[in-house]
Parts: structure tokens; C-alpha cells; sequence
């Protein structure tokens, strides 16, 4: 069953088309996102962190609220957006451009769907098996999705998984070198979110890797870079079980769309246990949203597993096992509800009197920002738009961090 508009709803190849069409307009963004990695994120280079406020997003990005088309420089600008936990910002900004792609079968009853959910985290720990390889997505302007993922790994350590990769990790080197991620690791990792999920398979002793491939080729080249860069780890280690976080479509493994994933499987004979987490969510507009995932949301508090979802949700490709919805985001002074349900640590911070707003509040580790405090990523960074006296912050350990308000001197905080 195919949930995107086709030209004739009663051919089987014109649903499959359709479906080959979305997924292609999905990488093709992932394609101009790579090369964006690749343009600015040289291991070899120090790299301004691109924490900067909205007001100065939409000066640099102008073009991006005025054009009606996908150009690359906005998906940099909705990188930016969530580098600073505007997360309903990016969100929009994606929907304006991309929304062409957000249409949906009117042939199909989708009252008549069986939303049956199950909490996610226990449902898919139960149907891992013996997997080797779990493979999860993402939204690249959507940090909840890295919550989930970094909320899996410590049980997926306890089943003897053992290597972490991630698409958007361009030095891996450098990350494993500092035991840390900086700005210099590539794009994705300056979210905090990214960072913190990196963080979390470093404590718990995952091997961190980046897999991209950087031989060029095209799309199809690129995903058998990819899959051939994580079975080299198979190959390698035979005792290796690999959690990979990727973006969009490159975990499908289905035949009639070869991506990482088909490859992955054909190179290997391994079967990966594939979770998307890029459909089921929310959208700044509600048309823009599954109608099965506006028929469920409100009982959405927590990421839920969605039962059968290849009844529900099929367009003809078996592309994934799992299929995780996400709530939609409410705030709670002025933070998302989705930070508080997380394995994140809040704490309550004031603000000075005397702030002109909107400020822009960033948390980091202590002892990442005194070794490298230049490219330090934030654990945590908010921009606050009206004047408050008080703030949660949310980090991922507890211990000493430092509290930057705008561009004066940070302040230390010990979280117990």
C-alpha cells in the first residue's frame, strides 16, 4: 500500500513509482548535504561553530525565505537552526521548501488503520534477535530522532553490541583521538543532540566510526561506499555487532531502491534490523503529516513502535522492520517536552536581570572546553526569545559544566 500520491492510484508501477520518486528527492537532499560536509568540514581545518542567532540565520540564508524550490544552502540554514534547539524553526523552514513532497493517497481509508503501538524501545529490544547489525534513521533537522537512538545504546552494549557509526562523522580520527566530538568531526555533530549520542556510545565504550564514502560516483556509488565501509568492519572483526545511525532512505533494504542498506546485505548476507524513525513525526503543518500519524498523535507521549507497519504504511518496498513514532513537541518554559522524557539531565539555571533578550544560552563540558574550547560543541545550546528569570538545561552525565550567556564569560555549574 502506498501512502504517496501517485498519478494513477489503480497502477501497482505507478505507486512504486511514486515511492521511487519521494525516496530519490530524499537523497538527492542527502547528496547535497554530503557535499556540503565534505566543502566545510575537512579534518585538516579548524571551523568556526556555527552557533549563530536566528536573526542572523535569516540574514545569511535570506534566499531560503524567499525561494520556493530545494537549493542546498537551506539545509544548512536548518542545520543552524538546530544547532541553537529551534527545532519548530528548522521544521518550518524544511516544510516550506520540501512541502511538494508531502502528499498523500486520497484513495486510502485511513480511518480504517489499525494504529496499534507498543513502546518502542522494549518493542524493538525484543525483536533484534541475533541480529548483527541494527540500523536506525533520521530527520536531519529533527534532534529527537538522536535522542532515541543514544536512549538505545546502553541495552543494545548489554547485548554485546560493540561499534557505533554515523553519517555525518568526516574525522573520525580526530574524534577518536580527543575522546570527544568537536566542530571539526563534521556538520551534524555541532547539534548537541548528534554530539551528546556520540558521547554516549564513547562512555560506554562503543567504537565510533564514520562511513561515508569520499570516492564520488553518484548516488548509487555513494551507497555502496557506504555499505562497503561498514561490511569492512564485519570483515574485520568477527566479533563486531554495529549500531549505524544514518539519515533517511540510505538504511532501505529493499531491492527495487538499492541503498546502503541492500547493499550492505548483499555484500555481507547479513540481514540488518532497519528502524525508521523519518516518516511517522510531526511536521509544521498537519496535512503535511501521515493521516495515520495525525489519527495516533495524541497518544503519543513517548516514542512508540507502530504494530505491522507494513500493513499500514507499505509502498510496495520492504524497506524497514521497525517503524518508530514520535510525539509532537509542546514546550514547557520555553524547552521541548521531548528533553524532559529523555535520559537527559535537567537542571535549573537563572538568568541574569539585566539580559536584553533574545539571548543565546550554551552548556558545555568543562573539561572539553578547556582542552579545545575553541571547537567545543555544546552539550546543550538555546536561544531564548522573551525575557524569562529562569531556564532548564539538559545534559548528558553529570559533573562540571560551563554556562555561556551570549558571548560573556562562562560560569561554572556542577550538576550532582
Amino acid at each position: 500500500m502506498n501512502i504517496c500520491a501517485s498519478n494513477s492510484d489503480s497502477s501497482q508501477s505507478h505507486d512504486r513509482m511514486a515511492h521511487f520518486k519521494l525516496t530519490f528527492m530524499q537523497l538527492r537532499c542527502g547528496i547535497s548535504i554530503f557535499f556540503f560536509l565534505l566543502l566545510f568540514n575537512s579534518g585538516d581545518c579548524q571551523i568556526i561553530p556555527r552557533y549563530i542567532s536566528s536573526s542572523e540565520i535569516r540574514r545569511q540564508f535570506a534566499e531560503c525565505f524567499e525561494e520556493l524550490k530545494p537549493i542546498s544552502a537551506c539545509t544548512q540554514a536548518e542545520a543552524y537552526y538546530t544547532f541553537i534547539g529551534l527545532i519548530d524553526s528548522a521544521l518550518a523552514l524544511h516544510d516550506k521548501v520540501y512541502a511538494y513532497q508531502y502528499k498523500y493517497r486520497s484513495d486510502i481509508n485511513w480511518d480504517s488503520l489499525n494504529g496499534d503501538l507498543s513502546p518502542a524501545k522494549d518493542y524493538i529490544l525484543k525483536h533484534i534477535g541475533n541480529s548483527r547489525v541494527v540500523m536506525l534513521n533520521e530527520q536531519h533537522y529533527y534532534p529527537p530522532n538522536r535522542i532515541f537512538t543514544a536512549s538505545l545504546l546502553e541495552d543494545l552494549k548489554k547485548l554485546g553490541f560493540n561499534y557505533f557509526g554515523c553519517e555525518g562523522i568526516t574525522a573520525a580520527n580526530i574524534l577518536n583521538s580527543n575522546g570527544y566530538p568537536t566542530v571539526n568531526i563534521g556538520t551534524y555533530p555541532q547539534e548537541p543532540q548528534f554530539a551528546n549520542m556520540i558521547r554516549v556510545a564513547l562512555s560506554l565504550g562503543y567504537t565510533v566510526f564514520g562511513y561515508e564514502n569520499t570516492s564520488g560516483g553518484g548516488r548509487e556509488a555513494r551507497e555502496r561506499g557506504q555499505a562497503k565501509n561498514i561490511a569492512d568492519i564485519i570483515r574485520k572483526d568477527s566479533s563486531a555487532r554495529i549500531v549505524i545511525h544514518a539519515g533517511l532512505g540510505h538504511i532501505c533494504e529493499d531491492s527495487s531502491f538499492k541503498a546502503m542498506g541492500y547493499f550492505f546485505k548483499q555484500f555481507t548476507e547479513i540481514d540488518p534490523y532497519t528502524i525508521n524513525q523519518s516518516k511517522m513525526l510531526e511536521h509544521s503543518v498537519a496535512e503535511y503529516e501521515v493521516p495515520l500519524y495525525r489519527k495516533i498523535a495524541s497518544n503519543l507521549k513517548y516514542p512508540m513502535a507502530l504494530l505491522h507497519p507494513s500493513r499500514v504504511l507499505s509502498s510496495g518496498f520492504s524497506c524497514y522492520d521497525a517503524e518508530v513514532c514520535l510525539s509532537r513537541t509542546q514546550y514547557v518554559n520555553g524547552r521541548a517536552n521531548w528533553l524532559y522524557s529523555s535520559y537527559l539531565t535537567k537542571h535549573l539555571i537563572e538568568l541574569p536581570g539585566n539580559l536584553t533578550f533574545p539571548v543565546l544560552i550554551k552548556v558545555y563540558h568543562k573539561s572539553e572546553y578547556d582542552k579545545t574550547s575553541a571547537i567545543a560543541v555544546p552539550v546543550d545550546a538555546i536561544e531564548v526569545s522573551n525575557k524569562q528569570k529562569t531556564i532548564d538545561i539538559f545534559v548528558p552525565f553529570k559533573g562540571d559544566y560551563l554556562v555561556q550567556i551570549n558571548e560573556l564569560e562562562p560560569y561554572l555549574i556542577t550538576i550532582n
